[in-house]
């Protein structure tokens, strides 16, 4: 699922998927958007 693809090994959101620690990057979206293409 989308949430476990974008986690860390601590479990938060990784820094490679964050501008700020809040906010999702372009990767981010890319990934989400392919989880969900796959359910489609």
């Amino acid at each position: 699922d989308v949430n476990t693809c974008l986690k860390d090994a601590q479990g938060g959101l990784a820094d490679s998927y964050t501008l700020d620690g809040l906010h999702l990057n372009f990767q981010a979206y890319a990934i989400m958007a392919q989880v969900i293409k796959d359910y489609l």
